[in-house]
């Protein structure tokens, strides 16, 4: 197994034929941020990361991963697949060949706090002097807890370079925290791009196949348009094509009001400095439990917000459900 640090410089060389890689990404790849979050598990905040990350850049065609640091804090992640994926050709990197993706953020933080600096956890971060590092010809620096790639016209003109000590990427023993491309996923947050998309295909094919039946003087046009329905998963009708549309439609309508709910329950739960125990969508239902809250307190917000929603409790717990 082989490491590879994946930035905008990386050109791959084969070492063995059938070696499997690890990618480290570099900064330049993902978007890092630490959030205070109100929820006490990574499965519920990372559903309200797009929202979060949203503050700083539109969110959409990203994906998301998180770690939880401690209690109601989360080092968060936005990254881009298709501009990892376009990184991964231009370096002549085989997809099929890679494991596991890490990022430098979390995969270096130990390299800095002990390897390097010899310091314990925290250390570090009491000091503002900024701690450099290289990695061929472009230069890394950690402050703060966060680690971050210098612009290459700065590294380029950095007069200490030669004096840094360079990352050893072999001498890392990688984390748990790794992800694949998840193609479902890309597909989910591209949903909006990939809808429209698919609607001009699918009508454009649909004029296509008109053509050939107004044009057709032949027996074998029929099974001709068969073919080219049963190649491109087409609808048979146009009765189904507006089926499709309107499930589309109806997919991104309960979306949009998943989204508004997560962002209307966060500012309700920090504002009034209520606890959440667990936060989930399922069954078309937005459903969120406070823990030892009194059900008056919030009955009357959230039902002025959502008319159709039912509040419960469960011993010292409030559970709230929302249709979506």
């Amino acid at each position: 197994m082989r490491t590879i640090f994946l930035s905008k410089e990386t050109l791959y060389e084969q070492h063995k034929k059938r070696e499997k890689l690890n990618i480290i990404l570099s900064p330049e790849f993902y978007w890092v941020k630490i959030f205070n979050i109100p929820v006490p598990n990574t499965q519920s905040a990372i559903l309200l990361l797009p929202n979060l990350f949203e503050e700083y850049f539109p969110t959409i065609g990203y994906s998301f991963y998180i770690i939880k640091l401690e209690n109601n804090k989360y080092l968060s992640f936005a990254y881009d697949e298709k501009l990892i994926f376009e990184q991964l050709k231009k370096s002549k990197i085989p997809t099929k060949k890679i494991i596991n993706i890490y990022f430098a953020q979390n995969e270096f933080d130990t390299y800095f706090k002990k390897k390097l600096f010899g310091f314990e956890d925290g250390e570090i971060s009491k000091t503002n002097k900024p701690q450099c590092l290289k990695h061929k010809n472009e230069i890394f620096i950690y402050r703060e807890n966060l680690f971050l790639k210098l612009p290459q016209n700065l590294a380029d003109n950095y007069k200490d370079k030669n004096d840094l000590d360079e990352i050893n990427i072999s001498a890392l023993e990688l984390s748990a925290h790794s992800f694949n491309f998840d193609s479902y996923k890309k597909y989910m947050e591209n949903r909006p791009l990939f809808i429209a998309s698919g609607i001009l295909f699918t009508l454009g094919c649909l004029l296509l196949l008109q053509g050939f039946i107004l044009n057709s003087t032949s027996n074998g046009y029929p099974s001709k348009i068969e073919q080219i329905k049963e190649e491109y998963s087409l609808p048979k009708s146009l009765i189904e094509t507006n089926a499709l549309l309107d499930e589309y439609k109806s997919i991104e309508a309960k979306n949009q009001k998943s989204s508004e709910a997560i962002e209307f329950i966060l500012a309700l739960t920090v504002a009034n400095n209520y606890t959440i125990d667990t936060l989930n969508i399922e069954n078309g239902k937005f459903i969120v439990i406070f823990k030892k809250l009194n059900i008056d307190l919030v009955r009357e917000k959230i039902v002025q917000k959502y008319k159709n929603s039912i509040l419960k409790t469960d011993n010292e717990n409030v559970i709230v459900e929302i249709k979506l």
